[in-house]
Protein backbone atom coordinates (compact mmCIF):
# COMPACT_ATOMS: atom_id res chain seq x y z
CA UNK A 1 0.00 0.00 0.00
CA UNK A 2 2.83 2.51 0.23
CA UNK A 3 4.12 2.78 -2.66
CA UNK A 4 0.52 2.23 -4.35
CA UNK A 5 -0.57 5.73 -2.09
CA UNK A 6 3.03 7.09 -2.84
CA UNK A 7 3.16 7.38 -6.40
CA UNK A 8 -0.85 8.00 -6.20
CA UNK A 9 -0.09 11.56 -4.14
CA UNK A 10 2.91 12.77 -6.18
CA UNK A 11 1.90 11.39 -9.68
CA UNK A 12 -1.62 10.53 -10.35
CA UNK A 13 -3.88 13.07 -8.09
CA UNK A 14 -1.94 15.92 -9.84
CA UNK A 15 -3.19 14.79 -13.42
CA UNK A 16 -6.50 15.27 -11.87
CA UNK A 17 -6.02 19.16 -12.50
CA UNK A 18 -4.13 18.52 -16.01
CA UNK A 19 -5.33 20.38 -19.18
CA UNK A 20 -5.86 17.55 -20.88
CA UNK A 21 -9.92 16.15 -20.49
CA UNK A 22 -8.40 12.63 -21.82
CA UNK A 23 -5.56 12.90 -19.17
CA UNK A 24 -7.75 13.89 -16.26
CA UNK A 25 -9.87 10.74 -17.39
CA UNK A 26 -7.66 8.45 -17.37
CA UNK A 27 -6.19 10.18 -13.89
CA UNK A 28 -9.67 9.59 -12.18
CA UNK A 29 -9.75 5.87 -13.33
CA UNK A 30 -6.56 5.01 -12.03
CA UNK A 31 -7.05 6.81 -9.14
CA UNK A 32 -10.20 4.64 -8.09
CA UNK A 33 -8.34 1.54 -9.44
CA UNK A 34 -5.51 1.92 -6.66
CA UNK A 35 -7.70 3.19 -3.86
CA UNK A 36 -10.13 0.09 -4.34
CA UNK A 37 -6.92 -2.12 -4.24
CA UNK A 38 -5.40 -0.14 -1.28
CA UNK A 39 -8.94 0.39 0.80
CA UNK A 40 -9.06 -3.81 0.08
CA UNK A 41 -5.73 -4.41 1.44
CA UNK A 42 -5.51 -2.21 4.59
CA UNK A 43 -6.85 -2.14 7.73
CA UNK A 44 -9.85 0.49 8.97
CA UNK A 45 -7.38 1.70 11.50
CA UNK A 46 -4.39 1.66 9.15
CA UNK A 47 -2.51 4.45 8.86
CA UNK A 48 -3.42 4.95 5.14
CA UNK A 49 -6.20 5.78 6.22
CA UNK A 50 -6.12 9.71 6.17
CA UNK A 51 -4.31 9.19 3.12
CA UNK A 52 -7.10 7.20 1.25
CA UNK A 53 -9.81 9.61 3.11
CA UNK A 54 -7.65 12.61 1.34
CA UNK A 55 -7.30 11.31 -1.84
CA UNK A 56 -11.11 10.25 -2.49
CA UNK A 57 -11.73 14.09 -0.64
CA UNK A 58 -9.53 15.46 -3.83
CA UNK A 59 -10.97 12.93 -6.54
CA UNK A 60 -14.74 14.54 -5.58
CA UNK A 61 -13.84 17.83 -5.69
CA UNK A 62 -12.75 17.55 -9.08
CA UNK A 63 -15.53 15.69 -9.02
CA UNK A 64 -18.24 18.87 -8.72
CA UNK A 65 -15.96 21.72 -10.29
CA UNK A 66 -14.57 20.17 -13.06
CA UNK A 67 -15.03 22.04 -16.16
CA UNK A 68 -16.37 19.11 -17.82
CA UNK A 69 -19.36 17.07 -17.59
CA UNK A 70 -17.60 13.91 -18.64
CA UNK A 71 -14.91 14.05 -15.98
CA UNK A 72 -17.78 15.17 -13.52
CA UNK A 73 -19.67 12.21 -14.34
CA UNK A 74 -16.60 10.09 -14.38
CA UNK A 75 -15.44 10.66 -10.84
CA UNK A 76 -19.11 10.61 -9.51
CA UNK A 77 -19.01 6.51 -11.83
CA UNK A 78 -15.96 5.36 -9.83
CA UNK A 79 -17.21 5.85 -6.44
CA UNK A 80 -17.91 2.36 -5.60
CA UNK A 81 -19.46 1.14 -2.45
CA UNK A 82 -15.53 0.17 -1.11
CA UNK A 83 -15.54 3.74 -0.70
CA UNK A 84 -18.93 4.92 1.04
CA UNK A 85 -16.90 4.73 4.33
CA UNK A 86 -14.97 7.44 2.83
CA UNK A 87 -17.51 9.17 1.65
CA UNK A 88 -19.81 9.46 4.72
CA UNK A 89 -17.35 11.74 5.92
CA UNK A 90 -19.58 15.47 6.15
CA UNK A 91 -17.11 17.67 3.85
CA UNK A 92 -17.82 14.75 1.18
CA UNK A 93 -21.34 14.33 1.89
CA UNK A 94 -22.18 18.12 1.22
CA UNK A 95 -19.72 17.84 -1.80
CA UNK A 96 -21.94 15.12 -3.13
CA UNK A 97 -25.15 17.64 -1.87
CA UNK A 98 -23.70 20.22 -4.62
CA UNK A 99 -23.23 17.72 -7.25
CA UNK A 100 -27.17 17.09 -6.85
CA UNK A 101 -27.58 20.78 -8.39
CA UNK A 102 -25.27 19.65 -11.35
CA UNK A 103 -26.74 21.36 -14.92
CA UNK A 104 -26.02 17.73 -16.06
CA UNK A 105 -29.01 15.19 -15.27
CA UNK A 106 -26.66 12.14 -15.39
CA UNK A 107 -24.37 13.07 -12.24
CA UNK A 108 -27.41 14.55 -10.53
CA UNK A 109 -28.10 10.86 -10.12
CA UNK A 110 -25.21 9.46 -9.57
CA UNK A 111 -25.33 12.08 -6.64
CA UNK A 112 -28.46 10.96 -5.48
CA UNK A 113 -27.61 7.34 -5.97
CA UNK A 114 -24.34 7.63 -3.14
CA UNK A 115 -26.05 10.21 -1.38
CA UNK A 116 -28.55 7.11 -0.59
CA UNK A 117 -26.37 4.91 0.13
CA UNK A 118 -24.74 6.56 2.66
CA UNK A 119 -27.80 6.94 5.00
CA UNK A 120 -26.83 4.08 7.29
CA UNK A 121 -23.30 5.48 7.71
CA UNK A 122 -24.06 8.62 8.48
CA UNK A 123 -27.74 9.17 9.31
CA UNK A 124 -27.57 12.53 11.40
CA UNK A 125 -26.11 14.17 8.70
CA UNK A 126 -27.25 12.74 5.47
CA UNK A 127 -31.55 11.98 6.36
CA UNK A 128 -31.62 15.84 7.14
CA UNK A 129 -30.04 16.71 3.97
CA UNK A 130 -31.74 14.15 1.94
CA UNK A 131 -35.32 14.82 3.39
CA UNK A 132 -35.22 18.59 1.93
CA UNK A 133 -34.07 16.99 -1.39
CA UNK A 134 -37.46 14.91 -1.28
CA UNK A 135 -39.78 18.05 -0.42
CA UNK A 136 -37.79 19.95 -3.10
CA UNK A 137 -38.48 17.06 -5.92
CA UNK A 138 -42.04 16.70 -4.83
CA UNK A 139 -42.57 20.43 -5.05
CA UNK A 140 -41.21 20.92 -8.14
CA UNK A 141 -43.84 17.59 -9.13
CA UNK A 142 -46.53 19.18 -7.73
CA UNK A 143 -45.49 22.83 -9.10
CA UNK A 144 -45.75 20.69 -12.83
CA UNK A 145 -45.09 23.94 -15.25
CA UNK A 146 -42.94 22.04 -17.33
CA UNK A 147 -43.17 18.56 -18.18
CA UNK A 148 -39.34 18.24 -18.76
CA UNK A 149 -38.64 19.49 -15.09
CA UNK A 150 -41.60 16.65 -13.94
CA UNK A 151 -39.51 13.79 -15.42
CA UNK A 152 -36.47 15.04 -14.17
CA UNK A 153 -37.86 15.20 -10.43
CA UNK A 154 -40.09 11.88 -10.94
CA UNK A 155 -36.44 10.08 -12.33
CA UNK A 156 -34.68 11.49 -9.29
CA UNK A 157 -37.63 11.28 -6.94
CA UNK A 158 -37.42 6.93 -8.26
CA UNK A 159 -33.41 6.68 -7.60
CA UNK A 160 -34.04 8.59 -4.26
CA UNK A 161 -36.46 6.27 -3.34
CA UNK A 162 -34.96 3.21 -4.25
CA UNK A 163 -31.19 3.86 -3.25
CA UNK A 164 -32.55 5.25 0.17
CA UNK A 165 -35.58 3.79 1.41
CA UNK A 166 -34.90 4.21 5.05
CA UNK A 167 -36.33 7.78 4.11
CA UNK A 168 -38.95 7.05 2.12
CA UNK A 169 -40.16 4.65 4.93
Amino acid sequence: PQAVMHFMQNSVLELLEDESEKLRREAVTACARMLERTIDSVSPRSFYTRQIADAIAQMLQVGIADESANIRLAVLDSLHRSFDVYLADRENIRSLYIAVNDEDMRIREHAVEIIGRLTDLNPAYVLPCLRTTLIQLLAELDAGDDGRTEGTSAQLLGILIRSAPRLAK
